[in-house]
């Protein structure tokens, strides 16, 4: 029994003895940190052991290959980008059975690209001009417009940069204010833009005093008055008219200089135009008679007076060379219309069939020498009749001169009580051909004037004056859009002569621009389907004179 006590007690201390003799396993990295790149990496760190050994833990936004292991070795490892705001940091513990090592990993996040412009927003006058976008970005960026009253320089860049801005002044008489947009793309797919504004003109009427100025042929001075709420210009197409001013600002009065006319019996007319700072425009008509000759003619008498049956008289001509009748009235007639040296004519007037006294004249011809003999003759008892063709005149937006015809027996009236109508001939007897001048209208609303033509105190008969508004025209080339499920990007054009914008209530496609002014295009850009049921929506485009037209847009598989 002692000696197996003595066995055990032997074998015990063979134990401890071999067990003070192991060698413990150690484990160490070959570094204690490591960085990885913000776009993301694949890094190599030594790992030493002397036997075997684990990767007990990692961060998840890290992958370890080995993971485990006997002695020493290289593990990879590997990060995508890191697209957060943080830096991202964990630890990776490798053990033993006997120890442990600690590898600390960073990776700041990546710095994404960036673009801002300022000002977001500009306005312009209707004279356009140039201004300046001040960019800021740490990345390529390029310009886009879809209008061609805008134009930029340069139209790419990089990084922080200036962008000029050229914007064209609104001509032609276009009233409409117009709108655009410019965009910049280059950050991260996103887009930024500035909204341009351009305010119309506001139109400016013209008017002056007279439409039409006489003169002997000695010339002279006559005084008109402009009527004008802005600045104005004058021009004449002839040299014997002088103004004493050529431009103005607001109501003015000025002098019309016409020079002596020295062409034996050669009267003249000239043209005398007023424009204001909008276009819109007044003519004065100048008339100036030619100078009189020196030979003589002498008729007589220079006035006869006729009952309603008609009759005859005798003028006498005294002439020293050739001389003629002008005369284009069909109710009397001379025995000869021409002749030489001195003579008498007879002058024989028709019964007046007319219920209003009736007159005329008619003139006497020798080379440069005239004489102008009256006619006149007692009313008939026919009743009155006058009327005036047509029945309806329809006018442009843009006005003009328009043509009325008057068939009557007797004398008339015409009334007109509008400022948009201006009338340049108001009386006469008989049947006559005049015009009415109708000022442009450029409103939203067409308009309609009635001119009443009266003999005495009676109406007679009435025009009607119908003036079109200014046109609304609102149109794509495109009315439906049919995509698959992978989406696209569509370019519609838009004719139009106003303002207009873009609305829809779906959230799977997007108008690059939302709104414009006049003629222009938009890109509608459909995001791909996601799920198999097709969708539908309409695109509806507003006009600023009231008008809305609609662009459907289905897509399916």
């Amino acid at each position: 029994m002692k000696t197996l006590k003595c066995l055990v007690l032997a074998a015990f201390a063979v134990l401890i003895m071999m067990a003070g003799c192991r060698k413990k396993v150690d484990i160490t990295f070959s570094t204690t940190t490591i960085g990885i790149a913000p776009e993301g990496a694949t890094v190599e760190v030594a790992l030493a052991s002397n036997g075997d050994w684990n990767i007990e833990s990692y961060p998840e936004w890290l992958t370890v290959n080995p993971t485990s292991g006997n002695g020493d070795a290289k593990l990879v490892l590997t990060a995508s980008v890191n697209d957060s705001d943080v830096t991202l940091s964990g630890e990776i513990k490798a053990t033993t059975k006997d120890n442990s090592a600690i590898l600390t990993v960073t990776q700041e996040p990546r710095v994404k690209n960036f673009i801002s412009v300022s000002p977001t927003e500009k306005s312009v006058d209707f004279e356009g001009g140039t201004f300046e976008i001040e960019v800021t970005a740490n990345c390529d960026w390029t310009v886009s417009i879809l209008v061609d009253w805008l134009s930029c320089e340069p139209m790419s860049g990089t990084d922080n940069g200036t962008v000029t801005v050229s914007v064209e002044p609104i001509l032609g008489g276009d009233f409409a204010q117009r709108e655009a947009s410019i965009i910049f793309g280059g950050a991260e797919n996103e887009l930024v833009s500035v909204h341009v504004t351009q305010y119309a003109q506001v139109y400016i009427p013209i008017n002056i005093s007279s439409n039409l100025m006489s003169f002997d042929y000695t010339g002279g001075e006559q005084l008109l008055s402009i009527s004008c709420e802005g600045s104005w210009t004058a021009s004449c197409d002839a040299d014997w008219i002088t103004l004493n001013n050529n431009s103005g600002n607001g109501n003015t009065d000025i002098s019309v200089i016409v020079a002596e006319n020295t062409g034996i019996m050669e009267a003249r007319t000239a043209h005398v135009n007023f424009l204001s700072e909008t276009d819109a425009m007044a003519v004065l008509v100048v008339k100036q008679d030619g100078a009189p000759d020196s030979h003589y003619l002498e008729v007589s008498p220079l006035s006869v007076s006729f009952e309603s049956l008609g009759g005859s008289a005798d003028i006498t001509i005294d002439c020293d060379e050739d001389w003629m009748v002008d005369m284009s009235c069909n109710w009397l007639s001379l025995s000869a219309m021409s002749g030489t040296g001195n003579g008498v004519v007879t002058l024989t007037v028709e019964p007046n069939s007319i219920s209003e006294p009736r007159s005329t004249q008619f003139v006497v011809v020798s080379g440069i020498l005239s004489k102008r003999v009256s006619v006149s003759q007692a009313a008939g008892e026919v009743q009155p009749q006058v009327s005036i063709e047509p029945d309806t005149l329809f006018a442009p937006h843009t006005g003009g001169l328009q043509h009325l015809s008057i068939s009557a027996n007797t004398s008339w009236n015409l009334v007109n009580t509008y400022d948009w109508i201006r009338l340049l001939t108001s009386s006469g007897t008989g049947d006559a051909e005049m015009d009415i001048i109708v000022d442009g209208n450029y409103t939203d609303e067409s308009r309609v004037a009635t001119l009443t033509i009266f003999h005495g105190f009676e109406t007679m008969d009435n025009v009607v004056v119908v003036q079109e508004s200014r046109p609304n025209i609102l149109e794509t080339d495109i009315t439906e859009i049919q995509a698959g499920p992978e989406g696209g990007e569509y370019t519609i054009h838009v004719t139009a002569n106003q303002a207009w914008n873009i609305e829809t209530s779906a959230d799977w496609l997007s108008c690059i621009p939302s709104s414009g002014t006049n003629n222009g295009e938009f890109l509608v850009k459909i995001a791909p389907m996601n799920s198999i049921q097709p969708r539908s929506t309409e695109l509806r485009i507003y006009g600023s004179y009231g008008s809305m037209i609609f662009v459907s847009v289905t897509q399916s598989n």
